[in-house]
Order: structure tokens, then C-alpha cells, then sequence
């Protein structure tokens, strides 16, 4: 892709006003993890064309997101879900998106207190534990531990109170 990349650069060089070669760059950079190049060419393609596609608002989240730019990704899914209103199913989907981005942005700013407490040999072992459940007056803990066998690779799964 770093050849398409180069032809990219070098039409929008000689034609920087086309709206498209700045997108495929921009999905180029972004399928090659190159986050921060992708986020400026989505930014060109929009400040040329704001009504050319709304998948480039969609498109430009994904990066933000990539890049936990949470507030700019959820403020580029409103953008997206008002001009893409005849994708009923996409529209849902970049709604969810967009809530769960502004939680993620309220959660970071306002984080509460965590501190794990050892509950000591009988339930941190070298062997896999999980699936932890309180009984509903939090007197017991119910887990499931993954016993390894010397004969299989799978091991035996067993609970534990």
C-alpha cells in the first residue's frame, strides 16, 4: 500500500482539491495503523466537501477512537448519524458507538476509586480462575478454576465456594 500511498500523495499534489484521493489515503493509512496521517486526510476530505459521504464522518471516528480522541469520535458520530438518516441500521449502530464514547469520556474524567484485595491462597492459584459470582447476601463467592491435568491439555473445570 505504500506505493498506492505515493500515487495518492502525488495526484493530490497536482490536484489538491479531490475530495476521494484524500479518502482512499486517509482509509490507506488507516488499515496500515498509521493513525494520525489517516485522521488529517479524513479532516481535508470534510473541510472540502462536508456533504461528499457520510461514511467519512463514520471513518473519521474509527481513527479518533484509535487514536482515544473519544469526545472528537463521539462529535463525528452526531455528525454522521444526522446526515446519514437513510441508513437506519448504520444510524443505530454509530448511536450505540457514540454512547458508549461519551460514557468512556465522562468515565476518564470522573474515575472512582479501585482497590483489588488479595483473597489470599485458596483462590489466587497458578491455575486459571474466573467467572467470579457473589450469592446475593455477599457472604460467598462462587468461581470456576480451570484444574490442569498431566494428561491433557485442556485441564478440568471445577467450582469452587
Amino acid at each position: 500500500m505504500d506505493k498506492s500511498n505515493d500515487k495518492f500523495l502525488k495526484l493530490l499534489s497536482a490536484k489538491p482539491d479531490f475530495t476521494e484521493a484524500y479518502l482512499r489515503l486517509a482509509s490507506n493509512y488507516y488499515q496500515q495503523k498509521f493513525y494520525l496521517p489517516a485522521e488529517e486526510n479524513f479532516k481535508k476530505a470534510i473541510n472540502l466537501q462536508p456533504d461528499f459521504d457520510p461514511e467519512m464522518y463514520y471513518s473519521l471516528s474509527m481513527v479518533q477512537t484509535e487514536l482515544k480522541k473519544h469526545a472528537e469520535a463521539a462529535d463525528q458520530l452526531d455528525t454522521y448519524i444526522i446526515k446519514a438518516k437513510d441508513k437506519p441500521e448504520k444510524v443505530k449502530k454509530a448511536t450505540k458507538q457514540r454512547d458508549n464514547l461519551r460514557f468512556i469520556t465522562f468515565a476518564l474524567k470522573h474515575p472512582v476509586p479501585f482497590q483489588p484485595i488479595n483473597m489470599g491462597d485458596s483462590i489466587n492459584s497458578e491455575n486459571s480462575e474466573y467467572s467470579p459470582a457473589l450469592s446475593l447476601d455477599g457472604s460467598k463467592m462462587i468461581y470456576t478454576r480451570n484444574v490442569k491435568k498431566p494428561t491433557d491439555f485442556t485441564g478440568q473445570e471445577d467450582f469452587y465456594i
